[in-house]
C-alpha cells in the first residue's frame, strides 16, 4: 500500500504509519452513492479521505436532509466519534468515486497515548468544523433563501458537488420545493441564472453576487 497521499494530506499520521504497532491499516474504495457511514450507527474505523468527494448531511425527521459540508481529500470521518465513543451524528455519502485510508478506532486510541501530535491535529480539525458549523447556522438564520441559493451556485461550480435536482437541493437547504422553485424562477427572470433543459446555471455572475454578499460566500466555502 502506498502512503504518499496519506503523508501529503495527514502528516500527523506519520508516527502511526512508521510504528510497529500499526495493525489493521487498509485502503478502501467507494463508488458514487456509497455511504462511508450512516447517521446514528457505530463507527469502528476512522476514515481519511485521499481521493474523491463526499457530502455530509443530517437526515431530518420530516424526510429532508440538512447539508453540512462537502468533504474533499484531506477530510476526516470519525474524528468526533474518536473522542466521544458514541454513534455517528451525520451521514457521509460519496458523490464521486472515493478512496479512504482506514484505521481502527481502538488502534488509534491506543496509539494516541504516545502521539500528542495526533490528538492536537484531531482537536484542530474539530475546532475548524465547529467554526464552520457556527457560520452555517448563522447563515441559515439570518439570510433569506434567495441569498443562500445565490451563494450555492457561486460556490458549487463543480458538477460533482451539485444537487441532482431541485428536490434534492431543497432538502440540502432545508426548504420546500415550491419555495425553492419560486426563487429559481425569480433568478431566471432577472437574468442571474439560466435554465438549460432541467438544470440551472449561472448566467450573470456579477448580478448573482448582488443577491449574496462577501460574508455569506465566505461562510459557504466549507461546502465546496
Amino acid at each position: 500500500m502506498s502512503y504518499e497521499l496519506v503523508k501529503k494530506y495527514f502528516p500527523y499520521l506519520n508516527h502511526y504509519i512508521e510504528s510497529e504497532r500499526s495493525p489493521g491499516l487498509e485502503e478502501r474504495r467507494w463508488q458514487k452513492g456509497d455511504f462511508i457511514c450512516h447517521a446514528g450507527e457505530p463507527i469502528d474505523y476512522m476514515h481519511f479521505i485521499t481521493r474523491g468527494k463526499a457530502r455530509v448531511f443530517l437526515p431530518l425527521y420530516n424526510g429532508k436532509q440538512f447539508l453540512f459540508r462537502i468533504y474533499q481529500p484531506g477530510a476526516v470521518v470519525g474524528d468526533l466519534e474518536f473522542f466521544t465513543g458514541g454513534t455517528t451524528t451525520c451521514a457521509v455519502q460519496c458523490i464521486s468515486q472515493c478512496h479512504t485510508y482506514c484505521v481502527p478506532m481502538d488502534a488509534l486510541r491506543r496509539n494516541s497515548d504516545m502521539n500528542s501530535t495526533l490528538l492536537f491535529s484531531l482537536g484542530q480539525i474539530l475546532a475548524e468544523k465547529l467554526e464552520s458549523n457556527s457560520i452555517a447556522e448563522a447563515i441559515n438564520t439570518h439570510y433569506d433563501l434567495a441569498a443562500r441559493v445565490a451563494a450555492y451556485y457561486l460556490t458549487h461550480t463543480d458538477p460533482h458537488i451539485q444537487a441532482g435536482s431541485l428536490q434534492e437541493l431543497s432538502e440540502w437547504l432545508g426548504t420546500s420545493y415550491r419555495h425553492l422553485a419560486r426563487i429559481h424562477t425569480k433568478l431566471v427572470k432577472t437574468g442571474a441564472l439560466k435554465k438549460e433543459n432541467r438544470t440551472y446555471k449561472i448566467n450573470n455572475r456579477p448580478l448573482l453576487k448582488q443577491y449574496s454578499d462577501t460574508t455569506l460566500l465566505e461562510g459557504t466555502h466549507s461546502l465546496s
